[in-house]
């Protein structure tokens, strides 16, 4: 009678998937569709060939030793910068935030005639390949 509401029931039939949802015991299911009517019921003695529940859970790739190593690394390459960005010079200028935490989140790609003076500056750090290495386990996805 109850499910995950981010899993709802995926039914097939005819080679066609929807969702249900809202089923009203001994009445009906609600049932999302991606055709017109995107909302339909279907009686509750409906019988549908196949239902699956689908949930995926994220696995971390990297420990938290590994985590709290890269916070430290990215924390320690950028202390006393003026901005908390780096990028990475040899993948298309991808350009990074920082967190106080040393997460940081990727924000895009820079192009910018001004660069130079930012770099020599520090507002923005370039980092290497190599140092990329090291920083990846605290990227926040």
């Amino acid at each position: 009678m109850y499910h995950l509401k981010h899993t709802p029931l995926q039914i097939a039939a005819r080679g066609h998937a929807t969702d249900y949802y809202l089923g009203v015991h001994k009445s009906h299911f609600g049932q999302y569709d991606s055709y017109n009517p995107f909302r339909k019921q279907k009686a509750w003695k409906y019988n549908p060939p196949y239902v699956m529940k689908i949930l995926i859970e994220e696995k971390t790739t990297y420990t938290d030793a590994e985590i709290n190593s890269a916070k430290k690394k990215v924390l320690d390459v950028m202390k006393n910068r003026k901005a908390p960005y780096f990028f990475r010079p040899e993948a298309a200028g991808e350009a990074y935030f920082h967190y106080s935490d040393g997460r940081f989140k990727y924000k895009k790609g820079i192009s910018c005639k001004l660069f130079d003076s930012f770099i020599q500056e520090k507002y923005i750090t370039p980092i290497s390949e190599d140092l990329w290495e090291d920083f990846r386990p605290a990227e926040i996805k």
